[in-house]
């Protein structure tokens, strides 16, 4: 009958709009990539900002901000293209300076950053605006999957001072690439934050989320 036609033929699609609470352990304190440790932080970064490669539903390496990876020299060496036309929160350009200032800034001592180890024996050099090259001095065979990590936006933290980069503005309202950007927080009276927003990013080259 007509109940069976429309039940067989009608396509479920998903609508943009509502919200998502979610209680967490802990206070949000460096929400930055290259800095965060606990998982608070790291769960807002993957939120908020993007790497160059990432992990789909099923566990595999595919590209986020790099359109097309290409490993050469027996694995020694990765050239990363970026997509085109994209943008940071703040719709300022990303380019491969962004990228370069990123793996500068974690082989840096002076930030601090947990993944400094895995990158001493790397380097980067710039080819274009939107393509990098990756060499490792040592056949590395986990070398694409280190490049998870999020990009900082060059033009936001290049006049912080290392020594202090934990100390920035930037940790607690971030200027990322993600599908989702900062919004606002609320503190209690004491100064504990106590609420996090984030909103829709309608830039994000995959699509914006559906979840506003």
């Amino acid at each position: 009958g007509i109940g069976h036609f429309f039940a067989s033929h009608l396509i479920a699609t998903p609508r943009a709009g509502g919200a998502y609470r979610e209680a967490v352990v802990g206070t949000p304190r460096l929400i930055n990539p290259i800095l965060a440790v606990s998982d608070v932080d790291r769960d807002l970064t993957r939120l908020i900002y993007s790497g160059l490669l990432k992990y789909n539903s099923q566990g595999e390496l595919v590209g986020d901000l790099a359109e097309k990876y290409d490993i050469e020299q027996d694995g020694l060496k990765i050239r990363f293209t970026l997509r085109d036309s994209l943008s940071w929160h703040d719709s300022e350009p990303i380019t491969s300076d962004d990228l370069i200032f990123t793996i500068e800034a974690i082989k840096n001592p002076a930030w601090r950053s947990p993944l400094w180890r895995s990158f001493q024996n790397i380097t980067a050099e710039k080819i274009d605006e939107r393509a990098i090259t990756i060499t490792a001095e040592a056949f590395i065979s986990e070398l694409p999957h280190l490049f998870t990590f999020g990009i900082l936006p060059k033009h936001i933290w290049e006049q912080s001072d290392p020594k202090s980069a934990s100390l920035a503005v930037w940790n607690l309202k971030p200027i990322g690439s993600g599908p989702y950007k900062f919004d606002s927080l609320a503190k209690t009276y004491d100064g504990t934050l106590n609420l996090y927003r984030l909103s829709r990013n309608n830039q994000y080259y995959n699509h914006a989320p559906y979840l506003s």
